[in-house]
């Protein structure tokens, strides 16, 4: 869930995202072995990245599954990438 504050500036109201902060325990050795090959030294950025990796891949099984339920239907266009491979 997302929280936002609600804040008054001279401009006028604004919603502000707010982050959560939680605690975690998490094996050092698995820690260690997400930072060394993602070259991530901040926990904090190698947990949110290993969130955004977890949200795609369970966005594309979905889609995946959707692929097999609704044969009919049409390839959707995809955006191209800033960086050609």
């Amino acid at each position: 869930m997302v929280h936002y504050t609600n804040a008054y500036t001279h401009f006028g109201f604004i919603r502000v995202r707010q982050s959560m902060r939680t605690t975690l325990k998490i094996d050092d050795d698995l820690l260690h072995r997400g930072q060394v090959p993602a070259n991530v030294q901040e926990k904090t950025a190698l947990v949110r990245d290993g969130l955004k990796a977890l949200i795609a891949r369970e966005s594309a099984r979905r889609l995946a599954r959707l692929g097999v339920s609704m044969p009919q239907l049409e390839p959707i266009p995809r955006r191209q990438s800033d960086t050609q491979a």
